[in-house]
């Protein structure tokens, strides 16, 4: 007789100790709230992340109108800062130039009715030079005169007179001579 030898394919279940069920047990649901945690946290980084670029935007557009409204007003920056500079040396100009009133008061001394000074010019060296028109050779010998007497009082000195043209019956000449630095001080 044949003996019947049974074959079990099926493995036998092991008993599983209490620590493996409650791992198996916890494990799904350590992973579920892990998983919930990343996917909230992923979408507020999202949502953070796109807050910041529409600030960033508007920053950026407000830098923009900014600079449009820099730009338009450089011309107007540039004429005001020439006129500041102009306003400058013109001050610095007045300020260092000599008062010549006194000598221009000397000058006007001459005898005007019959001569005219058409032009004048003084510089700091106390050079003075200007052009006269006189109407008659007496009224040329009496300013002649008239300088010779400031020569004298020591008011001027080094007088020249140049190119003595008569023209129409009035003389035309250039005077010119170096006042007295006491004047125009």
């Amino acid at each position: 007789m044949i003996v019947k030898h049974k074959i079990n394919l099926i493995i036998p279940s092991e008993v599983e100790s209490r620590r493996v069920k409650r791992l198996k047990f916890y494990l799904p649901l350590i992973a579920t709230v892990s998983l919930l945690i990343f996917v909230i946290l992923f979408l507020l980084s999202i949502i953070f992340v796109n807050t910041n670029i529409t600030k960033f935007n508007n920053l950026n557009l407000e830098v923009d109108n900014l600079e449009k409204k820099i730009s338009s007003f450089q011309t107007t920056e540039g004429i005001y800062t020439f006129i500041s500079m102009m306003l400058k040396n013109i001050d610095q100009i007045a300020r260092s130039q000599k008062n010549y009133l006194p000598l221009l008061d000397q000058i006007s001394e001459l005898p005007s009715s019959t001569i005219k000074i058409s032009t004048i010019s003084v510089n700091d060296q106390g050079n003075v030079s200007f052009s006269v028109v006189a109407s008659s050779s007496a009224s040329l010998d009496n300013f002649i005169t008239f300088l010779m007497e400031k020569d004298n009082n020591h008011l001027i000195s080094n007088i020249k007179a140049d190119g003595i043209v008569r023209q129409k019956g009035k003389y035309l000449f250039n005077i010119s001579f170096l006042a007295d630095k006491s004047i125009f001080q």
